[in-house]
């Protein structure tokens, strides 16, 4: 059985077609992981992640609730220890800071301040390596 070349062609570019239906979905799908994919929701209902800081093994995260105006931060493990370890979380806004620190497993916090008509500060610590975000989400 002989195809024409212009068979061929059509075959071959349906072929591809095909595939990269396949694939445009795998690739969709990890470009779209949510990067906030360790927050907890300790904060509680209704506070959504709005910024975060990445701090070796674990990240810290800002969260924010629209209803209530206030700010929390959490800072979680990306794998929970065994033996607790030291870890902090803390915000401030207003001047007002609020700090968690002690020896954990999974997470540090959460610690709530007052969101509306000020700058927010965070940070968090895990195993020794610490990183922080100085007067942001103004509002």
């Amino acid at each position: 059985m002989f195809l024409s070349r212009r068979t061929l062609t059509a075959l071959s570019v349906t072929a591809m077609a095909i595939g990269t239906m396949i694939e445009l979905p795998a690739m969709a799908q990890a470009e779209t992981k949510p990067i906030f994919a360790d927050y907890n929701g300790a904060c509680g209902a209704g506070y959504r992640v709005v910024d975060w800081i990445e701090i070796g093994p674990g990240n810290a995260y800002l969260t924010w609730d629209s209803s209530t105006g206030k700010n929390c931060v959490v800072t979680v493990r990306h794998t929970p220890a065994v033996v607790p370890v030291e870890m902090s979380a803390w915000i401030e806004g207003a001047g007002n800071p609020n700090v968690d620190h002690g020896y954990y497993t999974t997470y540090a916090g959460p610690r709530f301040v007052n969101g509306r008509g000020t700058c927010i500060s965070f940070g968090g610590s895990v195993e020794g390596k610490y990183a922080e975000k100085r007067n942001v989400h103004c509002g």
